[in-house]
């Protein structure tokens, strides 16, 4: 993706160079630290890491961010089901959850409290929880 980006970026430089006659001047190219996509590792890190550091921090970003998404789907603000926020207001239960996704694949907690534990206590903490996920 961030390749693909890099190579369109750089196209409609050359075109604009060229519409302007501006060769002598600009240089179409891009770095790729340029490239403002958060999946590209080196805008989001910086290009004094190696290719393999760079891929370490994005794989452990990555992962939290989707851990982070599914606390957000344990509480109802997000749904597998649903693009975008589900529940937005603090007032907000799990009825209006159900009234907005119909027969969700994952219900988010009935009593919106999801306990953190590093032993098996509650059958909904946010270990089971995720696992569940």
């Amino acid at each position: 993706m961030t390749n693909e980006m890099k190579r369109l970026e750089e196209e409609n430089n050359e075109i604009f160079i060229s519409a302007y006659g501006l060769e002598d001047e600009l240089s179409p190219e891009v770095p790729l630290n340029e490239i403002t996509l958060t999946c590209n590792p080196n805008y989001r890190y910086g290009n004094s890491k190696s290719k393999h550091e760079l891929e370490n921090l994005l794989l452990s970003d990555t992962i939290k961010e989707f851990i982070s998404y599914s606390v957000g789907c344990m509480f109802g603000r997000y749904s597998i089901d649903k693009k975008g926020l589900v529940l937005a207001d603090q007032g907000q239960n799990l009825d209006d959850f159900l009234e907005i996704v119909k027969n969700p694949l994952f219900m988010p907690d009935k009593d919106n409290v999801i306990p953190i534990m590093d032993i098996d206590w509650f059958k909904d903490d946010m270990a089971e929880r995720f696992k569940q996920f």
